[in-house]
């Protein structure tokens, strides 16, 4: 029989990195400036790893014998392909600490050791990815504006 509170769990976590800020924000290509690639690069690395974690919990929820949850696509992205990255960073900071206090809220809640120990490399990872982005933002200057 199914632990489906185990599942509903999962499945909150899943819903939460399909609604990520930086999930969205691979998708939408924002503009990248040749000063900041090294923003671009931990970008890219951190929606690797959010693809990661929606395959990890897809494949624990199937394991545990339930459904996943359906994905829902937001719209917000629409049109971050013509804004810098730069001015893009404080949405993706509010959005890696959203994840954190989501998997914080969860954490230690499964009986189940591997389900426990998923969400806690996933807590481990989106703390990581909020410090790096905090020292991303505290290390880059806003682009001037023009006429300025």
């Amino acid at each position: 029989m199914p632990d489906e509170q185990t599942i509903d769990v999962l499945n909150r976590l899943l819903e939460a990195e399909e609604d990520s800020f930086i999930s969205r924000l691979g998708e939408a290509a924002p503009y990248v400036d040749k000063s900041a690639m090294a923003g671009r690069t931990l970008v890219e690395r951190m929606v690797a790893d959010h693809s990661s974690h929606k395959r990890g919990l897809v494949e624990m929820i199937l394991k545990l014998r339930g459904a996943p949850a359906t994905p829902r696509r937001s719209i917000v992205t629409g049109g971050m392909h013509y804004i810098d990255l730069i001015h893009l960073v404080p949405d993706a900071i509010a959005g890696a600490r959203k994840l954190v206090e989501t998997y914080e809220s969860v954490a230690g809640d499964s009986s189940n050791a591997e389900v426990s120990t998923l969400v806690a490399r996933h807590l481990e990872d989106h703390r990581r990815h909020l410090a790096e982005l905090e020292d991303l933002h505290s290390s880059q200057e806003p682009p001037a504006l023009a006429g300025g």
